[in-house]
This record gives C-alpha cells, sequence and structure tokens, in this order.
C-alpha cells in the first residue's frame, strides 16, 4: 500500500487560516446582502405606499369629477372615436331623453334638434350650445350641451328695446315720409271735388291717389316689421320704376317752388332686388332734403350709371347749401 502523507502542522495552520478568511468574507457578503434586503424592502414598501396614496387621490379626483358632471347644468357626452356616445350625466339626459347611450352622436343630433336651424334648437323650443373637446390621441370627443334660452330671450329683449329706440328716433323720419306722398293726396282729392273734371282725368287722379295711399302703407308696414324684428319683403323690381315714382312723389314739392328735377338714366334695365318701398323712401327723403336745403328756385340732377365694377351707381346734386353734418 502507498505510503500516506500526513499533513504538517504549517499547513493545517494556512489551511485555518483561508478558512477563517473565507468565513469573515462569507459573513461580510452575508451582512451586506441583509443591509441591501433591507434597503430594498423600505423602498419596496415606500414605492407601495407611493403608488397607494396615488391611486387614492386618483379616486378621490375621480369622484369629485363624478360629483362635478354630475352636477354641472349643461350636458356632458363622451363619445368613442367612432362618434357613439359611451356616457352622458343626468344634464345630458335632460335635454337629450333617456334613450342615447350606445346611439351615435349624428342620430341623436338629427332627431332631438330642429332641421334647418342656424342655431341649436331643440323641438320644444330651447335653445342650446355645443362646445367640442377631442380627447388625447384622437380617441373620441367631448360634448358639452349647455341650454342658453334664457341668454336668447335676454338677447331678443334687448333687440327689441334697441329697435323700439330706434322707432322712437325715426318717427320724425316717418312723419317726414309720409308728408309728401300725403300732400300728394290732398291734392288729388281736391281736384277731384272740381265738377269741370272729365272723367279721363278723374281716373288719373284717383289712381295717382291710391298709389300714394299704398305707398304710405307700404311705409308704415316697412315700419312695424322693423320694429317686431321681421325680415322685409325681398323682390326683384325695375330700378326705373322706382325713379319714376320718385319724380311723381316730389312733383308737388317742385311745382310748390318752381323747381325742376332732371334725370339721367343710363341704365335703364337694372334690376334691383330688396325693398322697392324702402328704397323709394330713401330717394323721396333725399330728393326732399335738396329740395328745402335750396334758397333760390331747386335744381336737382339725378343721375343713374354703371360703376367699373358692375355696380350701379345712383347720384343726387342739387344747387342748394348743403345741410350742417350736426
Amino acid at each position: 500500500m502507498p505510503e500516506t502523507t500526513q499533513p504538517t502542522a504549517q499547513q493545517l495552520e494556512s489551511a485555518f487560516e483561508a478558512f477563517n478568511q473565507i468565513s469573515v468574507q462569507l459573513a461580510s457578503s452575508y451582512g451586506d446582502l441583509q443591509q441591501q434586503v433591507a434597503s430594498l424592502t423600505e423602498e419596496l414598501s415606500q414605492a407601495r405606499m407611493e403608488t397607494l396614496n396615488q391611486l387614492a387621490e386618483k379616486e378621490r379626483v375621480a369622484e369629485r369629477l363624478e360629483k362635478l358632471l354630475q352636477a354641472l347644468p349643461g350636458g356632458v357626452l363622451v363619445l368613442d372615436d367612432r362618434g357613439r356616445i359611451l356616457e352622458v350625466n343626468p344634464g345630458a339626459y335632460q335635454l337629450l331623453g333617456n334613450d342615447i347611450i350606445d346611439h351615435s352622436w349624428e342620430e341623436i343630433a338629427a332627431s332631438r334638434f330642429v332641421s334647418g336651424s342656424r342655431e341649436l334648437q331643440l323641438h320644444d323650443g330651447r335653445w342650446v350650445s355645443l362646445s367640442v373637446s377631442t380627447l388625447e390621441g384622437g380617441q373620441g370627443k367631448i360634448l358639452l350641451l349647455t341650454d342658453v334660452s334664457e341668454a336668447h330671450r335676454l338677447q331678443d329683449l334687448l333687440n327689441q328695446h334697441q329697435r323700439l329706440t330706434a322707432l322712437g328716433e325715426m318717427a320724425a323720419g316717418l312723419a317726414h315720409q309720409i308728408r309728401t306722398p300725403l300732400a300728394s293726396v290732398l291734392l288729388y282729392l281736391s281736384q277731384l271735388e272740381n265738377p269741370s273734371l272729365d272723367r279721363a282725368r278723374h281716373q288719373q287722379f284717383v289712381a295717382k291717389t291710391r298709389e300714394r295711399m299704398r305707398h304710405m302703407e307700404h311705409m308704415i308696414n316697412n315700419m312695424l316689421a322693423y320694429v317686431r324684428g321681421q325680415s322685409e319683403d325681398q323682390a326683384s323690381f325695375r330700378l326705373k320704376d322706382v325713379i319714376d315714382a320718385m319724380e311723381q312723389l316730389l312733383e308737388i314739392d317742385l311745382q310748390a317752388t318752381g323747381g325742376q328735377m332732371y334725370v339721367s338714366n343710363q341704365a335703364p334695365d337694372v334690376l334691383v332686388r330688396g325693398n322697392a318701398d324702402a328704397l323709394l323712401g330713401a330717394l323721396s327723403n333725399l330728393g326732399i332734403n335738396a329740395i328745402q336745403s335750396c334758397k333760390q328756385q331747386p335744381s336737382l340732377v339725378l343721375d343713374v350709371s354703371k360703376g367699373r365694377q358692375g355696380e350701379t351707381i345712383v347720384s343726387l346734386k342739387d344747387n342748394g347749401t348743403g345741410i350742417d353734418e350736426a
């Protein structure tokens, strides 16, 4: 049998010393590992606590937002990227009715709002304003509907008040406009009382009287329509017909002052769309002001021409002193 070499005391001592060193290193490494585990455990605990706090805060924010949506006086609708209604608040139900969830917004809008209206109006008469916000990433939209019926009513009242105020300022102008056709009517009626008047002249004065009365009726109706906020009647008419009627209206004033009016109509076939009586009243007032501003025999020149861009230009010149701006 081979001989077994026994370790010497020095070898044993070296081995024992190496073992002790390894043991110390292992103990140190284990201690470091324990510290790292403790540190990571603390960090994990803090991170978990922060996450829980954030979740709790988000829940509180979501709860506050939910209460806010419930309390909003307007209607809030959440749409998906296809335009279908996912969520609404009670205000939306009050405006649009109950059966709106999972329907497309276009379908609901077409059935709930009056078609052809320039503003959003429900079939029950309420007026609504609409605000649209797109969600981040284009994943849908949020619609805000607000009932503005009261604001609309107040605006109508304000507009009516402004029209009434303007009516007061226009009262003198209306009297001024009526004075000329009324004077013509009185003159024609006085002629009708002439027993020697032949039948043809009699019919002519009757027709002129009827025309002046019709003109005064239209002026009054236009002013009443303005007060009510109604639009004036719009129609196509020949500008020449208005010019001819203006000459007839100014006939009495020109005869009374010994004046004359010369008409140069270079666009006799021009058609105008608007209110013929309103235009006649404006031109007649212009002519009366021109006559009254002349200290000598009035000489009026009415010119109708075409502009460079195809527009029609109507100008009236007189030999008066003019009217102060004030």
